[in-house]
């Protein structure tokens, strides 16, 4: 299996570039200090909505970096998808999101935009979805991928047979994992949760997260500077 030392990797962020992936409207948002470390985390959305927002920026191939750079990270406009996502990370939102969002990736697996939140993907909408993240997990290298939304896991297997695991229900909602060999890379642990924009329960997917990807979120912990918990005896 090939792995990728860090200086490697953050040489990749120098050299990454997107005008190949022919599918991709806007550019992944990648954090500063995301090569840096052997832990590389995706977080994958679902997609773009055009109610209220500003065709100009729509248009511009950094409208996903727009958006993780205001709502994410600054707070500028209350977006439900990214504060029930921190608490469901960190049980709290009461950090410092820059420098959690600068060891993260972000982009949205469906490139075409929904006329509103209530509008729904297509099945080819997730199938390209699924060929144009094969092509973006190999410029960003990620050692794990969260979905926020299960849709896309539906259509996996009319790109590939990887085995998907569905979990027991929580919130309304079948979690899923898989492990994705891409090419002679490490595979990628791959995990599904339950969209966070509404009716979702931040708490119990908190602990669904804590035991999936217990190592992963300690690391980003002490980045942010969040107390670990301490063990019950």
């Amino acid at each position: 299996l090939r792995t990728f030392c860090n200086r490697e990797l953050i040489s990749m962020r120098v050299k990454a570039d997107f005008k190949h992936i022919s599918e991709l409207n806007w550019d992944p948002y990648t954090g500063k200090d995301y090569f840096k470390s052997n832990i590389r985390i995706l977080i994958i959305g679902e997609s773009h909505y055009e109610k209220g927002v500003d065709i100009e920026k729509y248009k511009n191939k950094n409208f996903t970096n727009h958006v993780v750079n205001n709502h994410a990270i600054k707070g500028l406009k209350h977006s439900k998808l990214f504060s029930n996502l921190h608490k469901a990370l960190f049980e709290e939102q009461k950090f410092n999101r820059q420098k959690l969002w600068d060891n993260l990736a972000f982009y949205n697996f469906v490139q075409r935009s929904m006329d509103s939140n209530k509008k729904r993907p297509s099945k080819e909408d997730f199938v390209k979805g699924w060929l144009t993240f094969f092509q973006i997990v190999e410029s960003l290298k990620p050692t794990h991928c969260l979905f926020v939304g299960v849709g896309a896991s539906k259509w996996l297997k009319n790109v590939r047979p990887d085995e998907m695991i569905k979990k027991c229900d929580i919130n309304n909602t079948f979690p899923r994992k898989v492990s994705l060999k891409i090419n002679d890379n490490a595979p990628i642990n791959v995990i599904f949760i339950k969209h966070s924009s509404q009716y979702f329960s931040w708490s119990i997917w908190n602990e669904f997260l804590q035991n999936e990807m217990k190592e992963e979120l300690n690391w980003l912990k002490k980045i942010i500077h969040i107390p670990l918990k301490t063990p019950k005896l």
